[in-house]
């Protein structure tokens, strides 16, 4: 109990304060311990924040996957649709793990880019393969290089939204939404259900 405390309250410190402005004793004040007590479960703050990323990074990863797998046999236009409506309700409902994200990605420290970069590329690689089999069972007739255009689309799309998941209001980001979702249909209707 007292380790997941303390990385849930340095979760939040990083996400006021950032890397460079999280200390250990902020994180043992909002855990209500001495600071000392930290370091019998982590190493150093170096340590202490991986775990913070790496739940961060582990949670964004489950919802996706838990998203992918609830629509598994829907049709394919609905398994795409509601994986870009999950990147929004993801980030916008975990606010203090997407702050942590942005802040260690703006902080000095190369290894939580490159844990962060390693994560991307295993993410969206296990994505695309999923997606890619989802188009190649419905589209068996189509091409390599459409399967793969759609697909980078697809990630373009997404990577607005999460974006736009952080800037905009509530009422904006529904629209984007809807936008994003009616640019993703078109792309797959263009390079997929043309002959």
């Amino acid at each position: 109990m007292t380790k997941e405390n303390i990385i849930n309250s340095a979760l939040q410190q990083l996400a006021i304060h950032g890397y460079e402005g999280t200390t250990m004793k902020k994180i043992a004040e909002a855990s209500n311990i001495k600071s000392a007590s930290i370091y019998y479960f982590f190493k150093n703050k170096e340590d202490l924040v991986n775990n913070v990323l790496l739940k961060v990074l582990s949670g964004h990863f489950k919802a996706m996957t838990d998203e992918y797998f609830k629509y598994e046999n829907e049709e394919l236009k609905v398994r795409f649709e509601t994986l870009l409506e999950k990147i929004v309700r993801h980030h916008r409902g975990n606010q203090n793990e997407t702050a942590v994200y942005l802040r260690l990605m703006e902080s000095n420290n190369t290894d939580f880019k490159m844990e962060v970069e390693q994560y991307l590329k295993q993410y969206n690689q296990w994505l695309t393969e999923k997606l890619y089999r989802n188009i190649k069972d419905e589209y068996t007739c189509k091409d390599e290089t459409a399967i793969k255009d759609l697909l980078e689309t697809y990630m373009l799309i997404g990577n607005g939204l999460f974006w736009g998941s952080i800037i905009y209001s509530d009422s904006r980001i529904e629209k984007e939404i809807v936008h994003a979702k009616n640019l993703f249909n078109l792309a797959m209707m263009n390079m997929l259900e043309e002959e």
